[in-house]
């Protein structure tokens, strides 16, 4: 009988050995960098992970799972389904929304996220291993749910800025010193990368001027023009305000706004009577000084926006050609 007992003890380490190797094959890793999208575009996202050891590439059928800020269990980010090639120590393996493959300019990825990222607060972790632990996890914002073995939860997330590990360790972890909210750059396990030159959060591909942070697309037709009406001590005064794009678009971005009589409308060049009210505004909002008009007339404003990388527009119709294209043309523009 001892031999056989000898024969199944043994066997029993053979298979121990296995059920580690097979774990080791993807447990040494870490959550790099989480990037929640921009402005502009929320849902170019993305999670990636970094090798502390080689032969950490099994990846294929483990899942990025969330959590929502009061702990519940959220849908997964994603699922790996292969395994990258990849197998060195430090390599780095990337899953991305279609969009964010698409923002950063990526033409491969290692796996396309089918969710999105609790935002601005909650947690993500990576890969449940054989007993049930995950890899690694980062909590982050008003996280309130359980955060076992992570410490207290990183910085909320922030859209165009990526949650950046900075310390790298598989033993002590804590969320709130292991993470920096910091300037994206994802790299994938071809060593694809996307860089922001300028560190605004938007990557050189998709950077109208990638060397200037106050700048990083060309304005779009401004929105939700809307007008106020107080009283003063000289009597009424009309305040006009719109949408701000400053974040969308860059913090450098300004704002013209024009006016003319309604009745000029119906002149063969519609808009050639307007005149510019304001030009060069750092913020889009702005006093009309002008008296209001009179008994069966009316006036109409139309505002756009500008930055380094160009002008918005004053808006466009479906007419051809557009009526409009008198404002936006730099030749005829009532604020050149």
């Amino acid at each position: 009988m001892r031999p056989l007992l000898r024969i199944l003890f043994l066997g029993a380490l053979v298979f121990l050995g296995l059920v580690q190797h097979a774990d080791a094959a993807f447990h040494i890793m870490v959550i790099a960098e989480v990037y929640p999208g921009s402005y502009a575009n929320t849902d170019a996202q993305y999670v990636m992970l970094q090798s502390l050891s080689s032969f950490q590439n099994l990846l294929s059928g483990h899942p990025i799972v969330t959590f929502n800020a009061d702990g519940t269990r959220g849908p997964d980010f994603g699922v790996f389904t292969t395994n990258p090639a990849n197998l060195a120590s430090g390599a780095h393996y990337l899953m991305t929304t279609g969009a964010a493959q698409t923002f950063f300019g990526f033409t491969r990825t290692d796996a396309t996220a089918t969710g999105r990222l609790p935002f601005p607060s909650g947690r993500i972790c990576f890969a449940p291993d054989s007993f049930g632990n995950f890899v690694d996890c980062v909590a982050y914002g008003a996280y309130t749910g359980s955060n076992t073995g992570y410490g207290t939860p990183a910085a909320s997330l922030q859209r165009q800025m990526a949650l950046v590990r900075t310390v790298f360790s598989t033993l002590i972890k804590n969320n709130a010193t292991d993470f920096v909210l910091g300037a994206p750059n994802p790299i994938n396990s071809f060593g694809d990368t996307s860089p922001d030159g300028d560190r605004d959060g938007v990557p050189n591909v998709r950077d109208c001027a990638p060397n200037d942070s106050s700048t990083y697309l060309v304005p779009f037709e401004t929105a939700n023009l809307r007008l106020a009406r107080a009283a003063g001590g000289t009597g009424f005064t009309t305040t006009i305000n719109w949408d701000d794009q400053s974040l969308l678009v860059g913090p450098a971005t300004v704002y013209d706004l024009v006016f003319g009589d309604i009745a000029g409308l119906h002149t063969p060049v519609p808009f050639s009577g307007a005149a510019c009210l304001s030009s060069r505004l750092p913020a889009p909002t702005v006093d009309d000084p002008n008296p209001d008009p009179g008994p069966g007339r009316a006036v109409y404003y139309l505002s756009r926006a500008r930055n380094g990388c160009g002008d918005g527009t004053y808006g466009n119709s479906s007419l051809a050609p557009d009526p409009r294209d008198f404002l936006d043309d730099p030749a005829t523009t009532p604020c050149p």
